[in-house]
């Protein structure tokens, strides 16, 4: 017999009472200006399984120009969790810490402009250079970009190839030429 967890099922009715509440702001936070590397109070609402939850930080992600014209954005949840990419500790004005934690580069995930909360800071260049990296490696975006690498780049050396032999063709037709221009003038002058 299925067991009835109660307090989830409470958990599930909290999180659909946010996420209609969210929803009806979602009109007036489509046109958020967003910009990659900032950071973000995001409510993620109630996962399945092992999806991230709750409130928590995330890493906007997608690039400046989606984030003007889409009502969503990507984003990379922050968690204490260690075996994740670091991020440095970010501090206030007053110089509480804001930001600590690391980045779940295999967590990527698109929200709706409306789940996002107060701006917390921007990552550094630095910072988002790793956080790419990382992506690319476990969306195994590499070994593709290695594979198209290999097609341009075999394609490139085809074309210089081509160039070469063209330039051979235009070299023999004029070589051609003047041979024929040579010819025309020995019959002539006989």
């Amino acid at each position: 017999m299925n067991y009835i967890d109660f307090n989830e099922i409470n958990e599930f009715l909290t999180w659909t009472s946010k996420k209609i509440k969210l929803h009806n702001q979602r009109n007036s936070t489509q046109h958020r200006t967003l910009y990659r590397g900032q950071v973000y109070e995001c409510e993620l609402g109630v996962g399945i399984g092992s999806e991230q939850r709750k409130k928590r930080h995330v890493v906007i992600i997608q690039n400046n120009g989606r984030n003007n014209t889409s009502p969503n954005t990507i984003v990379v949840p922050i968690t204490h969790t260690s075996n994740n990419l670091p991020i440095a500790n970010k501090y206030g004005n007053s110089g509480n810490l804001i930001l600590d934690g690391y980045c779940m580069y295999s967590n990527v995930v698109t929200v709706s402009k409306a789940r996002l909360g107060n701006k917390i800071c921007k990552l550094t260049n630095s910072e988002m250079k790793n956080l790419e990296e990382e992506i690319i490696k476990s969306q195994a975006m590499i070994q593709k970009f290695h594979a198209l690498k290999n097609v341009i780049d075999d394609k490139d050396k085809h074309i210089k190839l081509l160039k070469e032999n063209v330039a051979k063709k235009d070299e023999e037709i004029i070589r051609l030429k003047q041979e024929a221009t040579s010819g025309l003038l020995l019959l002539f002058i006989h």
